[in-house]
């Protein structure tokens, strides 16, 4: 069988043939990768051209969350199938009481524009994100997050832990 990748308005899936090890769909909290040359590769984790073995799924439950609010379909058999969902989460609806629903607990009258919404969303699910991971997985341009960022820190939502390179962002209820 040929390799497939199929764009679709809502989702990306990929399907190549695989010599499976075991079958059904992968859980990463249960995952344990299984090479199939382990000694090939081991020798490009060692040179640093490869990651760890595994981080691949992890990165991709990870990140998938973080783009799309979504968990990522991975089933193994003798079709490998991949199934990331592109679909970005909706923003916040109003509550009757003028608070937010969702991820996001702030009110409207707060004067967040949807682009601080946005980040402060990443955040939430990541507060180990960089401004260059952000714009990656938000959509959100590097300048803008940067401004977001002063503006949700001048505004109490938000506030940096520890160094630039190192810490990490608390959301402040």
């Amino acid at each position: 069988m040929p390799a497939r990748l199929t764009i679709q308005a809502d989702r990306l899936v990929t399907e190549n043939w695989n010599r499976p090890t075991r079958s059904g769909p992968i859980d990463p909290e249960n995952f344990r990768p299984d090479p199939k040359n382990p000694l090939i590769a081991s020798f490009f984790v060692n040179a640093g051209l490869a990651d760890t073995l595994g981080s691949g799924v992890r990165n991709l439950y990870k990140y998938t969350h973080i783009y799309s609010g979504q968990d990522p379909q991975l089933i193994e058999g003798d079709i490998f199938t991949t199934i990331i969902p592109l679909t970005r989460p909706t923003l916040p609806s109003t509550l009757p009481d003028g608070s937010v629903d969702g991820s996001v607990d702030v009110l409207i009258g707060d004067g967040l524009s949807e682009s601080d919404r946005i980040v402060l969303q990443a955040i939430r699910s990541d507060p180990t994100l960089t401004i260059k991971r952000m714009v990656k997985f938000t959509g959100v341009s590097e300048r803008q997050i940067a401004r977001s960022l002063i503006q949700l820190q001048d505004n109490g939502f938000l506030r940096r832990e520890g160094g630039d390179r190192y810490g990490n962002w608390v959301v402040i209820d």
